[in-house]
């Protein structure tokens, strides 16, 4: 975590405009059967391993992959950005829940720095914002966009939308919005420690059982190195 925190310091620092991409198993999954998804993943600035069974598969080959899972880096980075001055826009969540988490962020953490909260309309497919939400975020300047729509829809309002926003850095969170507006408890950190978060989501919320097959798929591709066929070797 101090070396991506560092990360995104350089780049705000230098004012750079980058993504990067919070990776588990089912991102892995889409990046190996849609275009736009592997697209985004392997053009994005900085990628970070959100799931124990990419961090195995890549010892499996040779590597060591530390796991940052996305709230602990969004709560981090908002943490950290108190003394940094750093600014951040929340767009995302279910009805409200980004203005619940602006409230719940600012109780925990005095001083910190939101400058916006947009929940967007529910849409099937992630498109291009309106005009006057993108000057809406523009406006308000910050150095941080962090987007909750889920996957695969975060990456592709990235994708789409990254081109006309000014913030240093937009990184796709999806369930952090929940879990830090306390909207959805998050597994404890026993289970979070030895990589059974999916099972306690699972328990919790049966529509996770889907995420969780396509996870399995793409865990199995990783293992035996299908992967590395698509996205390129690990040095690339």
């Amino acid at each position: 975590m101090p070396t991506v925190l560092a990360m995104l310091d350089d780049g705000i620092r230098g004012r750079h405009r980058g993504v990067v991409a919070v990776l588990n198993t089912e991102s892995f999954y889409w990046g190996l059967r849609d275009d736009d998804h592997r697209r985004f993943l392997t053009e994005a600035t900085w990628s970070v391993c959100d799931g124990v069974a990419l961090s195995i598969a890549g010892a499996v080959w040779g590597f060591r992959v530390n796991r940052v899972h996305g709230p602990d880096l969004m709560y981090s980075a908002l943490d950290l950005g108190r003394e940094r001055g750093w600014s951040h826009f929340f767009y995302g969540g279910n009805d409200g829940v980004a203005q619940l988490l602006a409230e719940r962020i600012r109780r925990q953490l005095p001083g910190v720095r939101i400058v916006g909260a947009v929940t967007p309309p529910f849409l099937p497919q992630a498109r291009v914002a309106e005009r006057d939400v993108l000057d809406q975020i523009n406006e308000a300047n910050p150095d941080f966009i962090w987007v909750g729509l889920g996957l695969p829809k975060q990456e592709r309002w990235i994708q789409l939308n990254r081109g006309e926003l000014d913030a240093s850095w937009m990184i796709g969170v999806g369930a952090a919005f929940d879990f830090l507006s306390g909207t959805v408890k998050r597994a404890p950190d026993v289970y979070r420690r030895i990589g059974l978060e999916w099972l306690y989501r699972g328990a919790r919320e049966p529509r996770m059982w889907v995420r969780n097959f396509r996870s399995l798929q793409a865990t199995t591709r990783a293992f035996f190195g299908f992967g590395r066929a698509r996205f390129g070797s690990p040095d690339s």
